[in-house]
């Protein structure tokens, strides 16, 4: 994910308010890069997330890979 101003895009924002029914209840996995600015972006969406009843899971890229080694 991208970050635009320490947040997420706007076209991201809209297509989360958009579909909010349809992402209702559902899980999300997030995976940003960058320590900082993917970072921000990242915990951002986590709230948004949360307002939408969204679970997510943020782990940093690093993790993530090695646990695929």
């Amino acid at each position: 994910m991208a970050e635009y101003n320490h947040s997420i895009t706007g076209a991201l924002k809209n297509e989360l308010d958009y579909a909010r029914d349809a992402w209702y209840n559902k899980s999300a996995g997030i995976v940003s890069y960058c320590s900082t600015g993917g970072a921000r972006a990242a915990e951002h969406l986590r709230g948004i997330c949360g307002e939408l009843n969204i679970a997510d899971q943020v782990v940093s890229w690093g993790k993530a890979l090695k646990s695929v080694r």
